[in-house]
C-alpha cells in the first residue's frame, strides 16, 4: 500500500491522506502567506518560570560548532543542564540563536509530494521516524527553514534528550482578530506549525518560529530577535496570536490507517 503525504512546503496547508480519508479543510481565503510570518516584536509571556536561565542562555548561544548531527547537538546542548526545563531551555534558546525564518522558501510556493509504501502499521511509522528525521537534519545543517523546520528540529532535539513532544497543527496571524473567528471551531484551514512540551507532568506550547524574529511586511528580508512571548506557555493560555486545529494536531502526531 502507499500513503501520500502532501505538505506544501511553505505550509498554508497540511493535507494528509491515510488510507484515502482526506483531512476536513475549509475553504476561506484569508489564508494569505504574511499571516503565517510573525511581523511583530512584542508580547508578555504568559508563563514565567522561578528557574534562572542566564547560564543555560549564555552556553545555549555559545556553541558555535556547526553541528550536522542531531544526536551531537542534543549531547551538547543537554550536558550541563540538571533538569528537564532547562534541557528544553537549552534547546529552545539555541534554536531561535541559529536558525533563520526561510522567507525565500515561503515565497516560492513550491509544494512537494512525498510517497510512502507500506505492508504495515510498524512500516509506515519507522518511514515517517526516518523522514522527520532526515527533514530536521537538512534544517540543522542550512541553518534555515519555514515554521515545519522549526517545529520538527525541536521536535527532534526534545526527542532526543528524552523530552516528550509533539507537533501542533493550527492557524496563526498578526491580525488576532481573525484568530478568535476560527477558536472554537472543529476544523479549519491551517497555516503554521510549532510544538507542545512535556515538563513535569505539564504540558506547555512553545513556538520557536515566531520567537526567533520577524519578518519584513513584503516578506523579503528576516531579523533575528528573541521574543520570550513564544516561550513556554500552558496550554489554556495559548498565544494571542495562534489558534490550533486540534483535529489536525492529533492527525500530525497519532498517524493509524487500515492496512488492508
Amino acid at each position: 500500500m502507499r500513503i501520500f503525504f502532501n505538505r506544501a512546503l511553505f505550509s498554508l496547508f497540511f493535507a494528509f491522506v491515510f488510507a484515502g480519508n482526506i483531512s476536513a479543510q475549509d475553504d476561506s481565503t484569508e489564508l494569505l502567506a504574511s499571516d503565517a510570518v510573525n511581523m511583530e516584536a512584542k508580547g508578555d509571556p504568559a508563563f514565567v518560570s522561578t528557574t534562572d536561565f542566564s547560564a543555560i542562555d549564555a552556553y545555549a548561544t555559545g556553541l558555535k560548532r556547526h553541528y550536522k548531527k542531531i544526536p551531537e547537538l542534543a549531547k551538547d546542548l543537554t550536558a550541563n543542564c540538571s533538569s528537564d526545563e532547562e534541557k528544553v531551555r537549552s534547546i529552545f534558546m539555541w534554536i531561535t540563536n541559529n536558525i533563520a525564518y526561510d522567507y525565500a522558501q515561503l515565497r516560492s510556493k513550491q509544494d512537494m509530494n512525498i510517497k510512502f509504501t507500506y505492508k504495515t502499521q510498524a512500516e509506515l511509522d519507522k518511514k515517517r521516524k526516518a523522514y522527520y528525521a532526515a527533514y530536521a537534519t537538512k534544517v540543522l545543517r542550512n541553518k534555515k527553514g519555514i515554521c515545519e523546520g522549526y517545529a520538527v528540529l525541536f521536535q527532534e532535539l526534545c526527542t532526543e534528550s528524552g523530552i516528550p513532544c509533539e507537533i501542533a497543527v493550527g492557524r496563526v496571524s498578526n491580525n488576532t482578530n481573525k484568530i478568535e473567528r476560527v477558536r472554537g471551531k472543529k476544523n479549519f484551514a491551517t497555516n503554521h506549525a510549532w510544538d507542545k512540551v512535556k515538563i513535569g507532568g505539564t504540558w506547555y506550547y512553545v513556538d520557536p518560529t515566531w520567537a526567533s524574529g520577524y519578518c519584513d511586511k513584503d516578506l523579503k528580508k528576516f531579523y533575528k530577535n528573541f521574543n520570550a512571548y513564544y516561550y513556554l506557555t500552558p496550554l489554556d493560555k495559548l498565544y494571542a496570536t495562534h489558534a490550533e486545529n486540534e483535529k489536525q494536531t492529533e492527525k500530525r502526531n497519532n498517524v493509524v490507517v487500515k492496512v488492508k
